[in-house]
C-alpha cells in the first residue's frame, strides 16, 4: 500500500480527501482517477492529475510516482467527447453551404435576385459538400482518439472555424452572382477534380494507417510509415491542404483563400507540434522527415 497526499490545484474541489491509500497491486494510476471521482463526484475526464509539473494518464504505472508522497488534482470543468466536437463542426458547412447555395429564397434575401450558378460554382459546392460528408463518417468510422475529451468553453472557438470561416463567409462569396459568369477550360476543371479526389483519397489512406497504428482502447504510440509518412510526419494534412487549394483555385474567391490560409496556419501548426513529439518519444525517428510538405518544410 502507498499513501499519497491530494490537493487542489487552483480551484477548491469540493469532496476531495487529504489523503488517498492506493493498494500497489492494481498498477495503473487509473485507479487513483476512479477514487477521486467517487469521492468528488467529478467524472474522470474533467479530472486532471499532476506530480510536481508532470501530467499523469491513466494508463501510467502507480511505480512511476512512488518516490513521490503528493498528488495535485485540478478540475478541467465541464467536457465534452472530440467526437461530438467533430461531427457538430463538419455539420454547419453541411447545412450552411446548401442554404445558400440552393435556396432562391435566401439568395433573394442576400443578394437581391435568384443565382444562376457557372460550372464553377457547381462544381465547388458539390467538392465542399462531398469533403465534409467525408469527415463526418471519418470521425464516425476511422478516427481514435488518445484524448476523449475537451472543455466544453473550446466548442464555439473550434466551430467558429468552420462555420463562419468555411461556412458562412465562403458560401456567401463563392456562390454569389459575382462568379454566376466565370468560366474556365473544361481541361482544367477536369484536371482540377482529379487532382481534388487523389488528395481526398490519400487523405483518407493516412488517416486509415494512423487509426491502423493504434490498437482500439489504448493508447500505443508507433512511428507512422509508408504513403506520405515516409517524406513528412503529418502527410494527412498535407493532402488536407491540397483539397482546399483546388477548392481556392476553382472557386477563385478570396475567401476560399482566406480559409485556406487560416487552415493551412492551423494544420502547420498542429503538424509541427506532432512532428516535435515524435522526435521527443522516438529516438529512432526519421530524422530526413520534413513536418508537413514534402522536401520544403
Amino acid at each position: 500500500m502507498k499513501e499519497f497526499a491530494l490537493k487542489s490545484k487552483g480551484k477548491h474541489i469540493k469532496g476531495l480527501k487529504e489523503k488517498i491509500l492506493v493498494d500497489l497491486d492494481d498498477k495503473k494510476i487509473g485507479i487513483i482517477f476512479k477514487e477521486v471521482s467517487n469521492t468528488t463526484g467529478l467524472s474522470e475526464s474533467r479530472l486532471r492529475l499532476l506530480v510536481k509539473d508532470r501530467i499523469l494518464k491513466k494508463e501510467d504505472n502507480i511505480e512511476e510516482i512512488l518516490d513521490e508522497n503528493c498528488i495535485y488534482v485540478k478540475d478541467l470543468g465541464p467536457q465534452i467527447g472530440w467526437k461530438t466536437v467533430f461531427l457538430v463542426e463538419y455539420l454547419g458547412p453541411l447545412w450552411i453551404h446548401p442554404l445558400i447555395y440552393g435556396s432562391s429564397l435566401f439568395q433573394r434575401l442576400l443578394y437581391g435576385k435568384a443565382v444562376e450558378h457557372s460550372y464553377n460554382q457547381r462544381i465547388v459546392f458539390i467538392l465542399v459538400i462531398l469533403h465534409f460528408i467525408k469527415r463526418e463518417l471519418e470521425t464516425l468510422l476511422v478516427h481514435r482518439f488518445s484524448i476523449s475529451t475537451m472543455p466544453r468553453r473550446n466548442l464555439f472557438k473550434n466551430c467558429f472555424h468552420y462555420w463562419v470561416l468555411g461556412g458562412i463567409n465562403m458560401a456567401y462569396w463563392v456562390y454569389g452572382p459575382w462568379f454566376s459568369y466565370l468560366y474556365q477550360s473544361p481541361i482544367i476543371l477536369i484536371s482540377f477534380v482529379i487532382l481534388w479526389m487523389l488528395s481526398e483519397y490519400a487523405n483518407l489512406k493516412t488517416h486509415l494507417i494512423l487509426r491502423n497504428l493504434r490498437p482500439e482502447k489504448t493508447s500505443i504510440r508507433q512511428i507512422p510509415k509508408g504513403f506520405g509518412f515516409d517524406l513528412v510526419s503529418c502527410p494527412n494534412y498535407f493532402f488536407e491542404y491540397i483539397s482546399w487549394f483546388v477548392i481556392a483555385c476553382l472557386s477563385h474567391s478570396l475567401s476560399s483563400w482566406l480559409f485556406l490560409a487560416v487552415s493551412g496556419i492551423q494544420m502547420w501548426l498542429w503538424a509541427l507540434k506532432k512532428h516535435t513529439r515524435y522526435i521527443r518519444e522516438f529516438s529512432d525517428y526519421p530524422k530526413r522527415r520534413k513536418i508537413m510538405f514534402p522536401y520544403i518544410l
